[in-house]
């Protein structure tokens, strides 16, 4: 699947030509931002940062620190899951924890100087899980020249070289963050609330140990997800509108993208909770299908540069096409609608006749108690996500949508096209 998002970035880059500005050439924003260069995943790069000021070394490293705790406590939740005997969500909790490290080994194993002894090296950097602060402690060096920048442009490829002077984090670093978050972090919290929702949903709720490591781990694995999201979506945003912009000072302007991104994510994950609490196995899989379908109409209709497999990797965590403005407010308002109608099922739940409820709801060893349990809970559930509302709409609608600068669409086309 990364070989196939490369390869179709890669052509992406080849079929589109230079624009220019003056006496500068530039190339767009988003297509610059979506070339995949050996360090790009999926098609998508986070921004680079300096490194240079106190506080940018603080976020640095403050991100390599909540990534560890999420590792561990992702880790500690995935045995409880084995010692109370709930083997599936064991399992799935081992892949998530395993894949982004053999994602990592499989596209990102390759060291700057290919040598057997360095392969070694970054084998076990890769396995051990320092990859990330090897890639940390690289980017306070400062770089002469780095050749991020692909272009037969010899105007552009030297304003690219002239502008990458000076410590910054390196693209190695982007990648492994945006790894974890996809291929683990994300995941590991869209496990561990449908663990909550399940239990709470059944009345079975865990230990107060557990479902306190739960909760901590979920709320890590948010946080995690919040920085980097915001940084893959926002930062190359600030960035161009306020150039000099660092430190501190970028930080400002970035982290209500942060919050946002946050809250959107968890209010995205107590949907999925929801549905895949109560509904059968042949239920979730219509769902699934349906939802991919919408954003895949969604990605076509809109002419997003965004790679496909990139698309459909982060269906589960985030609105991910972010380079045409019909396809962000139409990704929104799809995750939204799903939250809203996921709580009103609960409340509709006791109106189903007693067939239907057998054919969609998961059996329980109560299963009439279980859907009274739906209609007792689903204002908990709805107060939960009213909140979450509050906080990223405005966020959205004020901040973070008019802060993205968005490509024309060829063949216009409206929201309620995009969505239908």
């Amino acid at each position: 699947l990364g070989k196939q998002a490369f390869a179709e970035v890669n052509q992406f880059h080849e079929e589109n030509e230079f624009k220019a500005e003056g006496d500068a050439p530039i190339m767009d924003v988003h297509k610059r931002d979506n070339i995949a260069s050996n360090e790009g995943i999926f098609g998508a790069r986070i921004a680079e940062t300096e490194t240079e000021t106190c506080f940018s070394k603080f976020l640095l490293f403050f991100g390599v620190s909540i990534a560890w705790a999420d590792f561990l406590t992702d880790s500690l939740v995935t045995v409880d899951l084995l010692g109370i005997g709930e083997y599936i969500w064991f399992g799935f909790g081992i892949v998530f924890l395993l894949f982004p490290t053999v994602f990592m080994l499989v596209n990102h194993g390759k060291p700057r100087e290919d040598n057997f002894l360095n392969r070694v090296i970054y084998f076990f950097l890769n396995l051990l899980q320092l990859r990330m602060l090897y890639e940390a402690v690289l980017s306070l060096r400062p770089r002469e020249k780095e050749k991020d920048v692909e272009a037969d442009d010899e105007d552009l490829q030297g304003q690219a070289d002239n502008s990458d002077k000076g410590a910054k984090t390196t693209p190695q670093l982007g990648a492994i963050r945006l790894a974890e978050s996809i291929l683990e972090s994300g995941p590991q919290a869209i496990l561990q609330v449908h663990v909550v929702v399940y239990s709470t949903l059944r009345g079975e709720l865990p230990s107060t140990r557990q479902l306190a490591l739960i909760l901590l781990s979920i709320g890590i694995s948010v946080t995690v997800l919040g920085q980097t999201l915001s940084d893959l979506f926002e930062k190359q945003e600030v960035k161009r509108q306020a150039q000099e912009t660092t430190g501190f000072a970028l930080f400002k302007k970035l982290w209500p993208c942060w919050v946002y991104q946050s809250s959107a994510f968890l209010f995205r994950a107590i949907t999925i909770g929801i549905y895949t609490a109560i509904f059968e196995w042949y239920v979730l899989i219509a769902l699934l299908v349906f939802g991919l379908l919408l954003r895949a109409a969604l990605w076509k209709f809109t002419d997003s540069s965004r790679s496909r497999a990139f698309v459909f990797v982060v269906f589960f965590i985030t609105n991910s096409s972010w380079d045409k403005q019909a396809a962000v407010r139409g990704g929104s308002i799809l995750n939204v609608i799903e939250g809203i109608v996921s709580v009103i099922l609960l409340y509709v739940s006791e109106l189903f006749s007693d067939e239907a409820q057998k054919a969609l709801f998961r059996p329980t060893d109560n299963s009439l108690d279980f859907i009274d349990s739906l209609a007792d809970n689903a204002t908990v559930f709805a107060a939960l996500m009213a909140v979450l509302l509050v906080i990223f709409v405005p966020l959205f609608v004020f901040y973070v949508s008019p802060l993205h600068s968005y490509q024309k669409i060829k063949d216009t086309v409206s929201i309620t096209q995009a969505i239908v």
